[in-house]
């Protein structure tokens, strides 16, 4: 293994429970986190410092940034994805990511596509593509939906991303299934 010179820059402390996200600002000068209690940060890179922090009313589970970064989605620990304006400091959707009867409604995967149209959400037993401006979920897969679906009874969902084209969605359960995307 080849030794790295890395020297801690700052350690962040803003949150009180178990950080359960991060994520890059696309303009890479600014980071996303999110603690299990609810609480929400955007943090300069550079310093740490916090430049906007919000608090829902449910545990969160999953943090990303939409591609233009303007936007922050925010998947809960019972099964909602809301998307929030970061200029106007405010909600505007949630969605039913989970949408499910089962016990397990836990957002487990978030991924915003680069076309900035289409939003993959992923919980146990679902995957869910939206399309943003309708704010409605145009297609969704269980496990049993899938070619040669993952046969272990107990296989959940655990993330679900875009390529960068949005022609392919990669879905993770305990394998992983590569489908070609038509939105």
């Amino acid at each position: 293994m080849v030794s790295q010179n890395i020297n801690k820059k700052y350690i962040v402390k803003h949150h009180k429970a178990e950080v359960v996200g991060l994520y890059i600002h696309p303009s890479d000068d600014c980071f996303a986190s999110a603690a299990a209690d609810g609480l929400w940060a955007i943090l300069a890179i550079d310093s740490g410092n916090v430049i906007l922090s919000g608090t829902i009313d449910t545990p969160i589970s999953q943090i990303a940034f939409h591609p233009d970064g303007i936007f922050l989605a925010i998947g809960t620990a019972d099964g909602f994805a809301k998307i929030f304006d970061l200029k106007q400091q405010q909600t505007l959707a949630t969605l039913d990511a989970a949408n499910s009867t089962e016990s397990a409604k836990e957002v487990t995967g978030l991924h915003l596509g680069e076309n900035g149209y289409y939003f993959a959400t992923a919980s146990s037993h679902k995957v869910a593509v939206w399309d943003l401006c309708k704010q409605i979920m145009v297609q969704s897969w269980t496990i049993a939906d899938l070619p040669e679906s993952d046969s272990a009874e107990d296989a959940l969902f655990t993330a679900a991303r875009f390529d960068w084209s949005g022609k392919y969605l990669a879905l993770a359960a305990h394998s992983i299934h590569v489908l070609n995307f038509k939105g």
